[in-house]
């Protein structure tokens, strides 16, 4: 695997973060997974305002695609947003 450091302040970073999970939510697939691991990653670096607009924006998401839980296709994504929800709750 290639890796690569670079150095950006954390306000960057931050808004960074939020723009690709809101990015993320409107995709499926394997974007999806990965988007939940780095924000897993990533969650205690993250202020109280990413935070908290993480949050809503990841329930806002759930609660509003709910009904995709029937569909085979969106089913994992859903999941894994709504996993992300539950984890997001018991990591506060």
């Amino acid at each position: 695997m290639n890796e690569i450091n670079i150095k950006i302040p954390l306000h960057k970073f931050q808004v960074l973060m939020l723009c690709y999970v809101r990015e993320t939510l409107n995709k499926y697939g394997i974007s999806v997974l990965i988007c939940v691991k780095d924000v897993k990653e990533y969650w205690l670096v993250l202020n109280n305002y990413t935070r908290e607009c993480i949050e809503h924006d990841v329930k806002f998401y759930v609660n509003d695609n709910g009904y995709l839980l029937k569909s085979d296709y969106f089913k994992d994504d859903l999941t894994a947003w709504n996993e992300l929800a539950d984890w997001i709750n018991d990591n506060r």
